[in-house]
């Protein structure tokens, strides 16, 4: 909508000056309708042939109608020179398809622009007399000409949204500036000679066809330019170019992102200022490799981390292109396939060695066992089996937990769909512990019912029974243990609260992780496999709850996971 309603202004505007023109100018008002023609046909057969540099679906293009209009104003009527201007640019939008509101759009802003020159033309005593002063005159008629142009296209394209304003004003501007002054010294000496002896013309308009077409080099190039810019602006990858010295001299949009610096920062500063800036490990891509990739981990401007991965070549007017990839997605999915593919390796290692032992074990514990049921051990000898017994059975279920860590992980170990009554379960392992304690008070604390949830009996008995032996053996020095069964919002919590040793507040996070134990001086002498609440863990998730705990170190914790109640 914006575009439609700038359209609509310039289109008035340049009516509203051809009606100016119309008063202000002497005599005929059309002459000559034949050089009208002549020239009208010029410009629009030049339009299949021109060079369009496009912005974002936007685009400019130029002619030599700055030759056209200095040479038509010592030949022909002011109205006639607008004329040819609008009637060629309107056969040449069509022949080259543009659409409607291109097409209206070019015819009223070089209206425009002719008559705002002509205008000044005028003012400065026109160009009838082919003389010096009628030579200034149209001059500085082009020059309005020009710039009123070059203003109504710069505004369009920035209000498309395809170039700011300064921008398109400041871009290829000596360029252009030389373009124009060709095109305005053609058009006055084949004016300036027709005006005098009409058969130079010919002579004349072959010279400004030549001068487009030569010039028309120029305008290709810039457009070639512009689209490898607007290939590297869109480019997902950071591209970066350095000179003979090393010396950033572009930092596309893509690097912007890559890295949270701006081009503005960078460009100009040596590559070697911009990898320490960044923090990265290594030295990217060697002069001697220059066609090989290279990754290194950067330091963002925002404290983030990436990996990049570099290629390099040889530019051929000297210095150097980059290419930076982001490779972080990858690296941290390498990252993570690594590391369960160790994990499914320790898995399956502690699995086999588990296997392996429970054939000796099993014959430890059934020799241990038979020796103290026939009575043939007595004394010291009792007492080494019964050792022997003991550390046998507690190796027993330290295998056990790795078998059901394993299962559990790979999700062999499914919850079979029984309704258990986790009220029941609770009040049958608190007398169960209260009984084999006598320094720890087993406090339970049922806060209504019923506290039913679906699964397996034996698992959720798992883990009451490591919560209650952590509370108890985690309070050495006794006190109040309090199991608490409660529903909540169509679920199921049971937490276990002990005064005891606490856990530190730096290894707090590693808690849950399999054979990891507190490691404090007060801990040295309770014996555990650091299995216990990773298998709690696992069972929980297994039954689609979730545990936590809150700890303090010296004051105690509280565990609680929550189950969906039946």
């Amino acid at each position: 909508m914006p575009i439609r309603l700038y359209v609509a202004a310039i289109s008035i505007l340049a009516a509203t000056l051809v009606v100016v023109l119309a008063q202000t100018s002497d005599g005929a008002l059309l002459e000559r309708l034949w050089l009208t023609a002549l020239f009208a046909a010029l410009l629009a057969l030049q339009h299949p042939f021109e060079i369009r540099l496009a912005r974002r679906g936007h685009g400019e293009s130029t002619s030599n109608e700055e030759a056209i209009f200095a040479a038509m104003v010592f030949l022909t009527s002011p109205l006639a020179v607008v004329l040819a201007i609008a009637a060629g640019f309107a056969v040449g939008n069509v022949l080259v398809r543009r659409t409607p509101l291109k097409g209206i759009f070019n015819v009223a802003a070089l209206v425009l622009a002719a008559s705002a020159g002509l205008l000044v033309v005028e003012a400065l005593g026109g160009a009838r007399d082919a003389d010096l002063a009628a030579a200034l005159a149209v001059v500085v008629g082009a020059a309005v000409y020009e710039a009123v142009n070059r203003l109504t296209v710069a505004g369009a394209l920035a209000v498309a949204g395809a170039a700011e304003l300064r921008a398109t004003l400041r871009d290829d501007l000596g360029g252009r500036t030389l373009i124009v002054v060709g095109n305005v010294a053609v058009g006055l000496l084949t004016g300036l000679a027709a005006a005098h002896d009409l058969w130079t013309l010919p002579i004349g308009l072959a010279a400004m066809v030549a001068l487009q077409f030569a010039l028309s080099g120029h305008m290709r190039a810039r457009a070639e330019r512009q689209k490898l810019a607007d290939i590297v602006a869109s480019s997902w990858d950071g591209i970066v170019t350095l000179d003979r010295q090393e010396r950033v001299t572009s930092w596309n949009p893509a690097s912007e992102a890559l890295t949270g610096y701006e081009a503005d920062g960078i460009i100009g500063l040596p590559f070697s200022e911009v990898f320490a800036l960044m923090h990265a490990e290594s030295e990217p891509v060697a002069h001697s490799a220059l066609e090989q990739v290279s990754s290194f981990r950067i330091e963002t401007a925002d404290d983030g981390h990436r990996w990049i991965a570099a290629s390099r070549a040889p530019l051929p007017e000297g210095g150097s292109v980059l290419v930076l990839h982001d490779e972080t997605a990858r690296r941290e999915i390498d990252e993570i396939r690594t590391e369960q593919e160790r994990e499914r390796m320790r898995a399956d290692f502690v699995a086999s060695v588990s296997h392996e032992l429970r054939t000796p074990l099993t014959s430890i514990l059934g020799f241990a066992d038979t020796l103290l049921a026939h009575g043939s051990a007595r004394g010291d000898e009792r007492h080494y089996v019964e050792i022997i017994r003991d550390e046998g059975e507690r190796l027993r279920k330290l295998i056990d937990a790795l078998l059901d860590l394993r299962q559990l992980s790979e999700g062999a170990a499914t919850a079979k769909p029984d309704v258990v009554d986790i009220a029941e379960l609770l009040e049958e392992q608190v007398e169960r512990f209260g009984e084999r304690t006598s320094g720890h008070e087993l406090v339970l604390d049922l806060a209504g019912r019923p506290l039913v949830v679906r699964g397996e009996h034996g698992r959720l008995e798992q883990v009451v029974v490591n919560l209650l032996s952590n509370a108890i053996k985690y309070s050495p020095a006794g006190g109040t243990v309090t199991v608490r069964g409660e529903r909540y919002d169509g679920s199921v919590e049971v937490a276990v609260i002990d005064r005891g040793l606490g856990i530190p507040a730096a290894q707090q996070e590693q808690i849950f992780v399999k054979f990891f134990r507190v490691d404090t001086p007060d801990r040295r002498t309770i014996t555990g496999s650091g299995l216990g609440l990773a298998l709690v863990r696992e069972i929980v998730e297994a039954h689609g709850g979730a545990i936590g705990f809150e700890s303090v170190e010296g004051r105690g914790s509280t565990f609680r996971f929550r189950l969906p109640a039946a």
